[in-house]
C-alpha cells in the first residue's frame, strides 16, 4: 500500500473505522540559532547622523517584531504534526499491561512501541505525563496504528482536576501501520484542553483475552475555526430524492449520494434523472460500488472491477466530480481495497467516530451510520463546540429513520443559523480539510 504524503509539521516531543449496517463502536523544536558577531566600526568611519540613527532603529524594531511574529507562529505550528515518535520510550509510564520497543515494525523512526495485555489484565495503558499543563484546545490526537486483530483504542486527554476526553478509533487487523482519524467517544466532567496534564493511550482487553497492537506517531492535527458537518447518503435509495432532497433544500443544505450504477433505476432506487436532479440541486453523487458487495470476499480483479466500473460509470453519465469520493459497502476493506481506493480515488469514507480533526488518512474519513436523533443531537453539540468534523450517512428514509432525518437536519439548521456549525461537501473536505 502506498502512503500519501501528509501535511505534516514534524514535532519532537521529550520535553513535554460503518457502512451500510449503520454506525461503528466498533515538536519542542529545537532550532539552533546563533548570535551575528557584532564588530565595532573603524575610527575612520564618519558616525551616523541622527537621521540615520533613527533609521537603525526602525530597522531593529522592525526586525524584533518580525522574529516576534515568527516565534509565535512557530509556537503555534508545534501544537500540530507528530508529538511523540517512541523512539523513546522512556517518556511514557506504562499504567496497566506492558510497553516495549518493537524494531521491526514503525511508522516514523526506526521503531514503534507494542502495547500488550496478558490474559489477567483488563487493559494496557500507558501516560505521557507533563510537568506542567500544556494547551491542546485548537487540536484533536490521532495515532499510527497497526493490529493483528481488531482493536478500538482510546487516546485520553485528561486535565488537571482529572477530567477527560476519550478520542476512539477502530482499528481492522491486518492492515499498514497508518495514521487514524480519531473522534470523540466519551467526555467525563467539564475537561479543560487548554490545561491538560497527561496523555494515556488505552485499549481495553476485556475478561482474560490477551490482547496486543502496535502504535507510533502520536500526532495533534488541527481544528476547524468553526464545526463541519457533511450530509451523505448510501445505496442509492429513491428517498434520497423524494424525501432528504425537500428537507435539504429548505434549510439550504447540500448532500453526498453514495450510489450503486448496477441499481439505478431498480424498483425503490433511483433513476438517472433524479439523480441529475440531485446534482443540479448541488449534490455531490459518489461511487459506492458497482453493486454493493463485501468487497473483502472478492479477488484483488473482483474488487477493481466494482470499484472501476462504477466510477466510469459516472463519469460516462455526468457525475465526475463526485466519481473522485467512495464509501466502502458495509464499511467493508481490507489492504486491497485501500489500495484500489486511493488508486482511483481521492477521498474514502468508511465509519469511525464523529468530531475529528482535519483529516489525516483521505483513505479513511468517519462517519455516523443512521444516528436516533438524541445521538446525532449530542454529536452536533459536540461538533459545535469542540469544533470539529462530522459526517452524518443515511439509508432509506421512511418511518422512526426519516422522522430522525428530519429532526436531526432542523438543529442543524439552528446550529448553522446561530453561526455555530457550517454544512460542507467532500470537496470542501478534500480542499481545505486534509492535513
Amino acid at each position: 500500500m502506498r502512503r500519501r504524503t501528509y501535511l505534516v509539521t514534524a514535532a519532537a516531543a521529550t520535553a513535554g473505522i460503518a457502512g451500510c449496517t449503520g454506525s461503528e463502536d466498533p515538536d519542542e523544536q529545537g532550532n539552533e540559532t546563533t548570535e551575528e558577531e557584532e564588530t565595532e566600526a573603524p575610527e575612520t568611519e564618519a558616525p551616523e547622523t541622527e537621521e540615520e540613527e533613527e533609521e537603525d532603529e526602525e530597522e531593529e524594531e522592525e526586525k524584533t517584531e518580525e522574529e516576534d511574529d515568527e516565534d509565535d507562529e512557530g509556537e503555534k505550528d508545534d501544537k500540530t504534526g507528530t508529538y511523540d515518535d517512541f523512539e523513546d520510550l522512556s517518556n511514557w509510564t506504562v499504567v496497566d499491561g506492558h510497553l516495549s520497543a518493537d524494531e521491526d515494525r514503525s511508522y516514523v523512526g526506526s521503531q514503534s512501541g507494542l502495547l500488550k495485555a496478558e490474559k489477567e489484565q483488563t487493559h494496557v495503558s500507558i501516560a505521557l505525563e507533563f510537568d506542567s499543563p500544556r494547551d491542546f484546545s485548537d487540536v484533536i490526537p490521532g495515532i499510527a496504528l497497526t493490529a493483528e486483530e481488531m482493536v478500538v483504542p482510546t487516546i485520553q486527554l485528561i486535565d488537571s482536576s482529572g477530567d477527560r476526553i476519550d478520542f476512539r478509533r477502530a482499528v481492522k487487523a491486518n492492515l499498514p501501520f497508518m495514521r487514524y482519524n480519531f473522534g470523540v467517544d466519551e467526555v467525563y466532567g467539564d475537561p479543560d484542553l487548554s490545561d491538560v496534564s497527561e496523555i494515556r493511550v488505552v485499549l481495553w482487553a476485556g475478561d482474560e483475552e490477551a490482547r496486543h497492537f502496535w502504535c507510533d506517531d502520536l500526532h495533534m492535527t488541527p481544528r476547524p475555526d468553526t464545526g463541519k458537518v457533511m450530509i451523505q447518503f448510501d445505496d442509492a435509495h429513491e428517498t434520497d430524492y423524494t424525501e432528504g432532497l425537500p428537507v435539504l433544500e429548505e434549510y439550504g443544505f447540500d448532500a453526498v449520494s453514495f450510489v450503486n450504477p448496477g441499481r439505478i433505476g431498480n424498483d425503490g432506487r433511483l433513476s438517472l434523472k433524479q439523480l441529475e436532479g440531485l446534482k443540479d440541486a448541488g449534490w455531490t453523487i459518489g461511487s459506492h460500488s458497482h453493486t454493493h458487495p463485501e468487497l473483502t470476499q472478492l479477488s484483488k480483479a473482483e474488487q477493481e472491477a466494482e470499484i472501476v466500473e462504477s466510477k466510469e460509470w459516472l463519469v460516462e453519465n455526468g457525475f465526475e466530480e463526485g466519481a473522485q469520493y467512495f464509501a466502502y459497502p458495509f464499511g467493508d476493506y481490507d489492504e486491497t481495497t485501500l489500495d484500489l481506493v486511493e488508486k482511483h480515488h481521492d477521498l474514502g469514507f468508511g465509519g469511525g467516530y464523529p468530531v475529528q480533526g482535519y483529516n489525516t488518512n483521505p483513505l479513511l474519513c468517519t462517519r455516523l451510520g443512521d444516528p436516533e436523533f438524541d445521538r446525532a443531537e449530542e454529536m452536533l453539540d459536540r461538533t459545535a463546540e469542540m469544533r470539529g468534523i462530522t459526517s452524518l450517512f443515511y439509508h432509506r428514509l421512511e418511518d422512526d429513520g426519516l422522522e430522525n432525518f428530519k429532526m436531526t437536519m432542523k438543529y442543524l439548521h439552528d446550529l448553522e443559523r446561530a453561526g455555530k456549525i457550517e454544512v460542507i461537501t467532500p470537496q470542501d473536505l478534500e480542499s481545505e480539510y486534509l492535513f
